[in-house]
């Protein structure tokens, strides 16, 4: 058995189809655009009235190659991985180049302030470098003229006559001598 189709069927059909390969292109150029794309927004681009539908249409999109991601139901957005490239009109070219353009000049800008740090570091690594060397080379001098008994070996706070009155009067006053006794 042959169906036969009538013209308005068919120009309802290739309308149906232009709409469907309208609504694939929008989702696209969203895609190409944001990773992420919340379901009202789609709702609206998509001109849908329910998330069925829009459900649907990246169902078929995504069959058909246009794009690829997965649905969130529990964000409600679709997240897209990989999308179709749309051909690139004349005055997008230009745009593309002043982004990168701006795109380069920051990265120079960053690898500039890279250098920068990166010799303060190391300037701040070779002083610090230096004043380990000073200090290990003051411990050996003094070392060397504590071997030799240049510097006597008993520095110690102890030794000194100001401490050592100060430790007997100390001594004195724990043992009670020289202390007036207290009557009741």
């Amino acid at each position: 058995m042959t169906f036969v189709l009538s013209a308005e069927a068919t120009i309802a059909m290739d309308a149906e189809s232009d709409m469907l390969k309208a609504r694939h292109a929008t989702l696209a150029k969203l895609a190409s655009k944001h990773s992420s794309v919340p379901y009202d927004v789609l709702k609206k681009e998509l001109g849908v009235e329910s998330v069925r539908e829009l459900e649907e249409i990246f169902v078929s999109a995504k069959y058909a190659g246009v794009c690829n991601g997965r649905l969130n139901c529990r964000d409600e957005a679709v997240e897209f991985s990989d999308w179709m490239t749309q051909p690139v009109q004349e005055g997008e070219i230009e745009d593309m180049t002043q982004l990168l353009s701006q795109w380069i000049g920051k990265c120079e800008s960053v690898h500039q302030d890279l250098l920068q740090q990166l010799a303060t570091s190391e300037k701040e690594f070779a002083e610090q470098k230096e004043r380990e060397a000073r200090v290990q080379a003051e411990i050996e001098k003094t070392q060397k003229q504590i071997e030799s008994g240049a510097i006597a070996r008993d520095r110690s706070p102890s030794s000194t006559a100001l401490f050592s009155k100060e430790k007997r009067e100390n001594a004195k006053r724990a043992r009670g001598v020289g202390r007036p006794f207290k009557r009741h």
